[in-house]
C-alpha cells in the first residue's frame, strides 16, 4: 500500500518514518508526497519540530492553513473563541527565538487544540495530513513532556480523522517503541529508503528541462560521493539552474557547503 493510500485508509492514521540526515526525507514529504495528498483530496500541513519553541511553529501553520481555508472560500472559519483571535494576532511574534528551551503555556497548548478543531470542522469529510519533521528534537529536553503528551491526546480524540506522518532521524523510534514514551506503540514505524541510482536520471532529464546538459555518468560519481543524498544533489541542480554554475562550478560550491555542514 502506498503512503497516499495509508493517509486515506483510517487504519493508518499514525506513521512514523526515520533514516539518517540528507537521505531525501524532507524533500519526499514536501514536494513528491505532499501534492499527491492535495490531488487525492486532503490536506497536508508541512510542521518543522526544531527550536525551542516547536508548538508556536505547530500553530502558526495551523494558522496559516486557516486563513488559507478562509481565503479560498472552502468554507466559512468560525473561531471558536476571542483566545483563537488574539492569539493570531501575535502568532509572528518573535517567540520561537528562546534562547533555552521552553515548556508551552496552558494558553498555548489551548490554541492548538482550538485551531486543530477549527481545521477539522472546515474540511469536514476530507482529510487533513499533518507531516511532523526532525520529531526526535522533541526528545532533546524535559521542557517538551508536557507538549508532547498534549499532542497524544489530541491525536488520540480525533483518530482517523487526522493522519499524522512523524519524520526524523533513528531516535524517532525511541519515542514510539520505549514503553515509557508518550507515544508508545502509537504508529506505524518503517525506516524511510534510501533512494537509488533512479534519482539521477530524474535529474539529468529535469536539468535536460532547463537546458542544462550534463553527461550521466559524471552526475553518477557526484551521486556516490555524497553518499546518495538527494539533499545535495538538489542543492547541485539549484546551483546549476539558479545560479547558473556550469557543472564544476557547482560541484566546488556544494562540496564548501558541505564542508562547512562538518565544520571541516
Amino acid at each position: 500500500m502506498t503512503t497516499t493510500n495509508m493517509c486515506r485508509d483510517t487504519l493508518f492514521s499514525r506513521m512514523a518514518y526515520f533514516g539518517e540526515p540528507r537521505i531525501g526525507k524532507s524533500h519526499f514529504f514536501l514536494n513528491e508526497l505532499s501534492p499527491m495528498l492535495i490531488q487525492d483530496g486532503m490536506r497536508p500541513i508541512y510542521i518543522s519540530m526544531q527550536g525551542n519553541a516547536p508548538y508556536v511553529e505547530l500553530a502558526k501553520q495551523l494558522a496559516i492553513a486557516l486563513d488559507e481555508l478562509e481565503n479560498d472560500g472552502v468554507h466559512e472559519l468560525s473561531l471558536h473563541s476571542d483566545i483563537i483571535k488574539q492569539y493570531k494576532e501575535n502568532l509572528f511574534a518573535d517567540m520561537a527565538l528562546e534562547s533555552q528551551p521552553r515548556a508551552p503555556t496552558s494558553i498555548e497548548l489551548l490554541n492548538i487544540k482550538l485551531h486543530l478543531n477549527s481545521l477539522v470542522e472546515v474540511v469536514g469529510s476530507s482529510k487533513i495530513v499533518l507531516v511532523l519533521d526532525d520529531f526526535q528534537h522533541l526528545s532533546t529536553s524535559s521542557a517538551f513532556d508536557n507538549f508532547i503528551y498534549a499532542l497524544r491526546t489530541q491525536f488520540d480524540e480525533y483518530g482517523s480523522r487526522i493522519t499524522v506522518i512523524f519524520i526524523g532521524s533513528s531516535r524517532v523510534q525511541s519515542l514510539f517503541e520505549d514503553d515509557q514514551a508518550a507515544f508508545y506503540q502509537s504508529a506505524q514505524v518503517k525506516e524511510f529508503p534510501t533512494i537509488d541510482d533512479g534519482f539521477v536520471d530524474y535529474c539529468v532529464n529535469r536539468l535536460k528541462d532547463d537546458n542544462v546538459h550534463i553527461n550521466k555518468q559524471d552526475l553518477l560519481e557526484f551521486w556516490a560521493e555524497i553518499d546518495l543524498s538527494p539533499y545535495w544533489m538538489v542543492k547541485l541542480m539549484h546551483e546549476m539552474v539558479e545560479n547558473h554554475r556550469d557543472f564544476i562550478q557547482a560541484i566546488a560550491r556544494i562540496r564548501v557547503y558541505i564542508r562547512a555542514e562538518k565544520g571541516c
